[in-house]
């Protein structure tokens, strides 16, 4: 814009290019006009340089913005110098007004740039092509320690932990590509290193060529460090620190290579604590976990660097020794973890002692692989536990059709559920005053086509090791809720089922809510159900499961407690439990008429039981003095061979009870 003012009138004249806008308002036609279009913080600067030039008559040069109507900021540049009279006097002002915005953004997005590197954490470092430091911004000190003066002009060599790399990270942005690397090694000033991620890119010249090469370096350490936690998580054991299987497999497989190559075994040693679900049921998990990490140092204390102690889950550990050369190592290795094991623990401001059974496997005579040689010690580690614990088996050939029967079993067990093999048959109870029977006990019996009878204890183990038992208690909880409902629409509404609960079923947190729910579906009234759970069961989670019984029976359900005195009772708690009837072990009866002390036993715990307003079965009634006995002393009910045999009942046919009561020949109160 080419402009001409009368510095009288102040008018304005103008014509060039932007002769019709200033900014984007219209070309002023007034030097009022013109300022009130100047940006207000540059007025009176440019006011002031402009009247000290119109009286000196010198040429004048300088900038001033125009804030658009739109907001946006315009550039100017001025120039312009005063025209005078005769006289000597200026009476006009002549000169140019350039826009220059686009070169100012452009000047202050580089400005604004150079401020972005020189204030960003991670560094970024220019070097020349020959591999020289000509950049160096405020994070680069801050990261690797070097001031702008100490790295400038050094090679960029000097920060890598590697300096033969440094030409491998520089070269391809040398020949114009972009390079990404997650991870490299730098090397502070003080030698320590720090791990990095390097984005190197090309530096152009305005003519394309290119200047140099410009290396971006992000500080990983903490993603590192989160990397190696997780890692380590993933592969150690939380308690212990121990590795974990998933380590454990890749050390065996290494130590199986070794063995390979160097003509020699490998052994692996399965460890199992004998006794430690007790400490767990009577001291509490906490006590368990404290005795585990006890446990740990002692067996850590055993063993020889190169070998790997592992936590397989629980209280079972497993120990690889590399490069054996004869059993007699590996056996005396295991002896030496007994040995260890051997000493009282203090836990809990109790000594506690504990053993472990421990089964061997060694390569390549017993496996050639990690999952064989694991498979062969964990088979003969459970041997060892069902030979009497506290001893130390190799596996043999003959502990792998133990092994594969196990198996079996388990696999015809899931079948026979599926096929609706199993049956229920119901053991009676009695009432020793009312001479009348009260309920039956459901008891889950397998009949396998080709096996034949199998017996509970076996398959019922198998189905708690497995986590069938949940399946199976519900299929048994059902099917004698429904059975029950028979009995009652047959007329006999005062007999009630006894269903046994496992301890895996009972700690399910849906398990109140599953047997709610069957009682509903097969419409047996709650008070006709009764669960029977054992000592152990209810002290492991004390509240917890008061707060289960409590809900149980608040809907009408009974509770007794099974197998009494059989497990490691704890005599203060029975009267926070909401529990109805007390079922003391057959293991007791046994004793009456034998012993005194089995009757004092027995009287105490019946006293005991009646003091806190519980009632008494006794099982395993077998004679009739076992009856007349539990008679005198006021047992309130009782169960055995004596009064009846389990037996399948399709229906509750009061003929089949009398029957029942026949064949057991029992007193005539009974009959």
């Amino acid at each position: 814009m080419i402009f001409e003012r009368d510095l009288r009138t102040g008018e304005v004249e103008v014509c060039g290019a932007l002769a019709d806008r200033l900014g984007d308002w219209p070309a002023p036609r007034s030097f009022e006009a013109w300022k009130s279009m100047v940006h207000p913080e540059d007025l009176e600067q440019v006011l002031s340089n402009m009247s000290r030039h119109i009286r000196s008559g010198e040429r004048y040069s300088g900038e001033f913005r125009v804030i658009g109507r739109n907001g946006q900021t315009y550039h100017y540049s001025s120039r312009g110098q005063s025209i005078r009279n005769p006289a000597g006097e200026p009476y006009k002002w002549i000169g140019l007004a350039t826009d220059i915005t686009e070169r100012k953004t452009a000047e202050e997005a580089v400005s604004q740039l150079a401020a972005i590197v020189q204030s960003s954490e991670d560094a970024i470092i220019g070097t020349s092509l020959e591999g020289s430091i000509t950049t160096w911004n405020g994070g680069a000190e801050k990261l690797l320690g070097f001031t702008a003066a100490e790295a400038l002009s050094a090679p960029f060599s000097i920060l890598l932990a590697r300096p033969d790399q440094a030409a491998e990270i520089l070269d391809p942005s040398a020949r114009g590509e972009v390079s990404r690397r997650d991870e490299a090694v730098f090397k502070r000033q003080d030698g320590t290193e720090v791990p990095v991620s390097l984005t190197v890119s090309p530096i152009r010249k305005a003519s394309g060529g290119i200047a140099g090469v410009a290396t971006i370096a992000r500080d990983i350490s903490a993603r590192k460090r989160s990397e190696d936690q997780l890692a380590y998580q993933a592969q150690h054991d939380h308690l212990t620190g121990l590795p974990n299987r998933i380590l454990l497999a890749d050390r065996l497989a290494s130590s199986i290579d070794r063995a390979r190559q160097g003509g020699l075994m490998t052994a692996v040693i399965y460890v199992d604590l004998d006794g430690f679900k007790l400490v767990n049921d009577t001291l509490g998990h906490e006590a368990g976990d404290e005795l585990l990490q006890q446990v740990t140092d002692r067996l850590r204390a055993c063993i020889r660097d190169p070998d790997t102690l592992a936590r397989m889950g629980g209280d079972e550990f497993m120990l690889v020794l590399n490069l054996v050369p004869e059993d007699a190592i590996a056996l005396a290795i295991a002896e030496r973890l007994r040995a260890a094991l051997k000493k009282p623990f203090s836990v809990a401001d109790r000594q506690l002692y504990v053993t472990a059974s421990m089964g061997i496997s060694m390569y390549p005579r017993d496996g050639g692989d990690v999952s064989t040689l694991r498979r062969n010690a964990d088979a003969a580690m459970y041997q060892a536990k069902h030979s009497g614990k506290d001893r130390v088996l190799f596996f043999t050939p003959a502990l792998r059709t133990t092994v594969l029967e196990r198996l079996e079993l388990e696999t015809e067990l899931r079948r026979a559920l599926e096929r609706s093999e199993l049956s229920i048959e119901y053991q009676p109870i009695f009432e020793v005053s009312g001479n009348r029977q009260t309920a039956f006990e459901a008891l889950a019996r397998w009949v396998h086509p080709t096996l034949g009878s199998v017996p509970p204890a076996k398959f019922i183990r198998v189905a708690e090791e497995t986590g069938l038992i949940v399946q199976l208690g519900a299929w048994v909880l059902r099917e004698a809720c429904r059975r029950c409902r028979s009995w009652q629409d047959g007329g006999y509404a005062s007999v009630r089922v006894g269903v046994n609960v496992s301890a895996l079923e009972f700690a399910r947190p849906e398990f109140v809510g599953n047997v709610l729910a069957i009682l509903e579906e097969t419409g047996l009234p709650a008070d006709l159900l009764e669960l029977e759970l054992t000592e152990t069961m209810l002290m492991r989670d004390m509240d917890d499961s008061i707060r289960r019984v409590s809900e149980l029976r608040e809907r009408g359900i009974r509770i007794s407690i099974d197998d009494f005195g059989a497990g490691y009772s704890s005599l203060g708690y029975l009267p926070r439990l909401p529990i109805d009837t007390l079922k003391i072990d057959r293991s007791f009866v046994a004793e009456l008429g034998l012993n005194d002390t089995a009757l004092s036993l027995m009287e105490g715990m019946i006293s005991l039981a009646h003091s806190i307003g519980k009632r008494v079965v006794v099982e395993g009634v077998e004679t009739e003095d076992q009856l007349a006995t539990l008679r005198r002393i006021e047992c309130d009910e009782v169960q055995g061979f004596l009064l009846g045999k389990p037996r399948s009942l399709a229906v509750f046919d009061q003929r089949e009870v009398d029957s029942v009561v026949e064949d057991a020949a029992l007193v005539p109160q009974f009959s």
